[in-house]
């Protein structure tokens, strides 16, 4: 019989995405555990690993303690990435004892250390996307492909959207395919205090208003699922999207500290990988400070303007990205 490989929305154990504890409303709780600032790539731009100084790595005891409580909050998926998280020493171990406690371990890593052995291990996972920042990345994430596919997985692929690799897409598109990928997610460059100094590899604005159909129209050409990330749902407005291109891209707005929370590597928590500021320990985390804490109600209610009240697309957006004061729609007579 011939084994199927496992693909990115069902769980290596037969469940699907939504079979964990989630917030009201319905919506999957997701943290994202930063377990090592060391990488072996140095890819231009990098928001997760220091230029100067020492790596860090997340204490293994820390990282158990941190999923229980995760756990105990009700959250259903604990993303494991970095730095490259293949670096982890205990990294397979921390897999098994999420799924211990009943949550979905996922790994976002850059693949070059994916050959057969490690790959096997994966099946540990729930879901792996692998990451591609440079086209000169390409043929280490096809002979990680390939191991993957031997152990039975089918990743997804995290393109970082810069003004370089924009360009570039239909190409990449075009090898997804090839690669029978389950899926690819679009990821704007954003600037942090971290990558300040490469401020220059943001998407120019023409490009931006370009995506959304060129992705869509590349998705119907190479039979690929595209979504675009949060940062990008202004543009659902800008670019006047139906809800059903808006529905396909997967556009909904900003997760942060609604159902996504980022978790540093000394185990401190924030709403967004991309914060500037930490909100506290992970394990000082109460139920009651999820909902009702006042800072993470601070983060979930800035942005967007009076112009938001009433805007057909304020679902799709949720008020823009946290990370950046200007909005990229003009609500005028759009209502």
């Amino acid at each position: 019989m011939k084994r199927q490989e496992k693909r990115g929305g069902r769980s290596s154990r037969g469940q699907p995405d939504d079979s964990s504890d989630s917030f009201p409303g319905g919506l999957q709780l997701s943290a994202y555990l930063s377990l090592t600032t060391q990488c072996n790539l140095h890819c231009k731009g990098c928001y997760a690993v220091p230029e100067r100084g020492p790596s860090q790595c997340m204490d293994y005891e820390l990282a158990q303690a941190i999923l229980g409580k995760l756990a105990q909050l009700g959250f259903g998926v604990a993303w494991f990435g970095g730095g490259e998280p293949l670096l982890y020493p205990q990294l397979f171990d921390l897999a098994e004892y999420a799924r211990s406690l009943s949550l979905l371990p996922r790994m976002t890593t850059n693949g070059t250390f994916l050959d057969n052995a490690a790959a096997r291990r994966c099946r540990v996972f729930d879901r792996i996307h692998v990451s591609l920042c440079a086209l000169d990345h390409l043929p280490a994430l096809e002979a990680a492909r390939h191991a993957l596919a031997r152990a039975g997985i089918t990743p997804a692929l995290d393109v970082l959207l810069t003004n370089k690799t924009f360009p570039h897409l239909r190409e990449i598109f075009a090898w997804a395919r090839l690669m029978k990928l389950s899926q690819l997610q679009l990821i704007k460059f954003k600037v942090t205090a971290e990558n300040e100094r490469h401020r220059n590899l943001q998407l120019f604005a023409e490009q931006e208003r370009e995506l959304p159909p060129l992705a869509l129209s590349l998705s119907r050409k190479h039979h690929l699922v595209a979504r675009l990330d949060c940062a990008f749902s202004p543009l659902a407005e800008a670019c006047r999207l139906s809800p059903r291109e808006v529905e396909q891209l997967g556009l909904s707005g900003c997760p942060g500290g609604l159902h996504t929370l980022a978790i540093d590597e000394a185990g401190r928590y924030k709403p967004c990988l991309f914060w500037h500021e930490t909100l506290g320990h992970a394990l000082d985390l109460s139920l009651d400070e999820w909902l009702h804490g006042e800072k993470l109600a601070r983060f979930r209610q800035q942005a967007g303007s009076e112009n938001c009240v009433g805007c057909q697309y304020l679902s799709a957006c949720n008020q823009g990205c946290r990370l950046y004061a200007e909005q990229m729609c003009d609500h005028e007579d759009r209502r």
